[in-house]
């Protein structure tokens, strides 16, 4: 079969305009007799927001159509496949009696999506410019299919790529590829674009020390990365984790006297204030907080129920740089001026809730900085 002719039939198949990235044609006789013809098409309609792709993969027996966009053959997360399968195996009235054969729809199901996810494997070794335009449409997808399908995780995870904060796109081998011999997890952020996961402060303490980490821009990343757990052995650890520390050691206590003041004008879930050993150009930091993105999905699902999305913070912890200038300055000030103190802790406690994207109307800020500006 030529390219033009799968071409033409793909076009014919999907009634689109497109040519095909990808083809995968094969024949298989265990454990189920399978002729199948798939494309993974150049684009989809999905990214601008014209609702959910209908299942794109033709159901035959015997060359005698069972069913037309078959939701069965292949996970949900694949969708965007199109093409047809044909197996001799299957009686002509399976879509009557699809209860009684659901083992034979599992096992043809689980052949065909190894098969595609082992095809796309292979591509991406193979010619990595045409996965990089292939993940950029598609990327998604397979981080849906992580956090839908955990016994395919393993298999996706060869699949999904990330933005690394030294430059390139980059496969979960590829970094832990580059690791040092000293660094056994695998470091990732969720920030809502690059310029801000760089200037994160939870960055600070990885970039001084040139620890390369992940960043994911949307909430299915966190949840794929949550999914994940660990890859090669190596767990998948957020800089936001209260257990990651890589700042240097010389850092300086933070006093009693201002970790009171703290705690005496911060709301009731700041558990703990102390001194940060991980920052190093910010004043402050939440740590072991609920994750932002989770938060706004949480609060997505309670609008869609009818509740108006307001969610009280869970307990976190404060950390606080004693060698910023903003905190040796406060330090003096809690006793000569603890009014303007209790403003200036009070909005650094605002500003590193914004950072870790837990404040949720930043406007609540706005009448303390009228005072502030006033001193």
């Amino acid at each position: 079969i030529s390219d033009e002719e799968h071409r033409e039939f793909y076009k014919f198949i999907s009634h689109s305009l497109d040519d095909p990235l990808f083809k995968v044609h094969f024949v298989a006789d265990a454990p189920i007799d399978i002729r199948s013809l798939l494309y993974v098409p150049s684009t989809h309609l999905e990214k601008y927001g014209l609702g959910r792709m209908e299942p794109g993969v033709s159901l035959y027996s015997r060359k005698v159509l069972i069913s037309h966009k078959e939701k069965q053959i292949v996970p949900d997360f694949l969708r965007f496949v199109r093409g047809v399968v044909d197996s001799p195996d299957l009686p002509l009235s399976i879509s009557r009696e699809s209860m009684q054969d659901s083992a034979l729809l599992s096992k043809l199901r689980s052949v065909i999506t190894k098969k595609v996810l082992r095809h796309l494997d292979e591509q991406s070794r193979k010619d990595a410019e045409k996965y990089a335009q292939f993940y950029a449409e598609f990327g998604t997808f397979l981080k849906e299919g992580v956090c839908t399908e955990p016994a395919l995780k393993q298999d996706l995870a060869k699949l999904v790529r990330f933005d690394s904060s030294r430059g390139d796109m980059v496969s979960l081998a590829e970094y832990t590829s580059r690791m040092p011999e000293d660094q056994s997890d695998i470091f990732f952020l969720i920030a809502p674009s690059r310029s801000a996961a760089m200037a994160s402060p939870y960055f600070e303490s990885f970039k001084e020390k040139d620890v390369e980490v992940l960043f994911g821009y949307q909430p299915i990343d966190d949840m794929c990365m949550k999914q994940l757990g660990e890859y090669d052995g190596k767990k998948l650890v957020s800089c936001e984790s209260a257990s990651v520390s890589s700042s240097s050691e010389d850092s300086a206590d933070l006093s009693p006297a201002l970790a009171s003041f703290f705690r005496n004008h911060l709301p009731d879930n700041v558990t703990q204030v102390r001194a940060s050993t991980r920052l190093v150009s910010s004043p402050a930091v939440i740590t072991g907080h609920e994750s932002a993105s989770m938060r706004r999905l949480a609060q997505f699902v309670s609008v869609q129920r009818g509740g108006d999305g307001a969610m009280p913070l869970s307990q976190h912890k404060l950390e606080v740089n004693p060698n910023h200038p903003i905190v040796k300055t406060l330090e003096q000030a809690i006793e000569t001026e603890p009014k303007a103190a209790e403003l200036v802790v009070k909005q650094l406690y605002d500003n590193a809730l914004i950072a870790a994207g837990l404040l949720d109307d930043p406007r609540s800020m706005l009448p303390r900085i009228d005072d502030l500006l006033q001193l």
